[in-house]
Order: C-alpha cells, then sequence, then structure tokens
C-alpha cells in the first residue's frame, strides 16, 4: 500500500501571477478558471469574483463597480431565500434542478413575491416551463429580472451581458443578474461570499 499524497493547500491566485492572463490585461478564458476552486472555500469575496469575472467587459466596468461598492447581500428582501427553497421543493424530481444554471434562473425568478406569483406555474416535478408565466401588465422590475432568466435558462450568457451594457435596467435588477451570471458560472457557493 502506497503513501498517501498530501494535499497542497489552495493558495489565492492573483491575476498578474495567472497563466491565463492576457498581455494588456483581462482572463482569456470564459471567467476566471481560478475561481472555481476559490468560491467553494469562501477564499474570495463578492467583490473580487464579480471583479475578476467581468473584467474583460470594458463597458460593464464602471456599473460593476458600483454595483459591487453598493452590494449588501444575494438576498433582494426578507422573502427571497424562503421562495428559493419553496420553487426547489416544487422542483424536487427534476433531474437538472441541481445545476448552477438552473439555480441561477431560480434565484432571478424567486427574487421578487410579484414575479414569484407570476412563475408558479412554471415549477413543477418535471422540471422550469418558463411559456407558462403570467407576464401581463408585468412591472418593468420583474419583466428584465424574467428576461435575463429566461437567457440565462437558454445558455444565452454572453447574450444578456451584451445587454446590459446598457443603462436600461436599475442598480437593484443589475445586482441580481450580476449574481445570477457568477451563479450559473460557479454554482449556488456565490450565495455565501462575504462582500
Amino acid at each position: 500500500m502506497g503513501r498517501k499524497k498530501k494535499e497542497q493547500p489552495l493558495v489565492k491566485i492573483d491575476c498578474e501571477d495567472c497563466a491565463d492572463r492576457r498581455r494588456h490585461g483581462g482572463c482569456s478564458k470564459d471567467g476566471c478558471p481560478w475561481l472555481k476552486c476559490q468560491i467553494p472555500l469562501g477564499s474570495v469575496t463578492y467583490g473580487e469574483a464579480v471583479t475578476k469575472h467581468f473584467f474583460r467587459f470594458k463597458e460593464l466596468r464602471p456599473r460593476v463597480n458600483q454595483a459591487v461598492k453598493k452590494y449588501e447581500g444575494p438576498w433582494a428582501n426578507v422573502g427571497h431565500l424562503p421562495r428559493l427553497q419553496t420553487a426547489k421543493k416544487m422542483t424536487r424530481c427534476f433531474t437538472e434542478k441541481d445545476t448552477p444554471r438552473c439555480h441561477a434562473v431560480m434565484y432571478l425568478l424567486t427574487s421578487s413575491f410579484d414575479l414569484f406569483s407570476r412563475i408558479l406555474g412554471c415549477f413543477n416535478e418535471d422540471g422550469l416551463h418558463l411559456n407558462r408565466a403570467r407576464l401581463r401588465d408585468i412591472p418593468p422590475h420583474s419583466k428584465a429580472l424574467f428576461n435575463a432568466a429566461c437567457e440565462i435558462y437558454s445558455g444565452n450568457e454572453l447574450g444578456l451581458i451584451g445587454k446590459l451594457g446598457s443603462r436600461d435596467t436599475d442598480d437593484a435588477t443589475f445586482q441580481l443578474i450580476l449574481t445570477a451570471l457568477l451563479v450559473s458560472q460557479y454554482g449556488p457557493d456565490v450565495l455565501s461570499l462575504a462582500p
């Protein structure tokens, strides 16, 4: 029987030392490859994760920096987490519900009571059926969140990021969408990061 190899402790990698960094800044990968290891351990803050992930999108940098300064936590309001847990229970037999993308979609769709009440028919044991949502007379904030959830669910995160460059969304909506994009890339551990 051989010896067990001693696990090396995870060290925090600075972007300056990263092999995937381009010469003039920015990551050559789709997001930071080191964040996948650092986020589950909590060795980065929310601000560091957002900054590293969205650094390559120059048009978003001013809004991202502003969002990081105003960040108070991942939950939009007191009822956000209970609504998310309810949505998970409603989709308990859906095998894809544990994917980061599906978790990001449920995070957005449960962020407000109005939106959650409109999409209750979308959740069942077979999965998510976003075409069942009741969107008549939907407020702009809820509509932006629903559209972002649809983009993430269909795998069109880059298209969504392109739309975020315009100032059509308010700061609270922008913050929720940034967090959901991180969740879809790195998993639900993003929601436990310190500010």
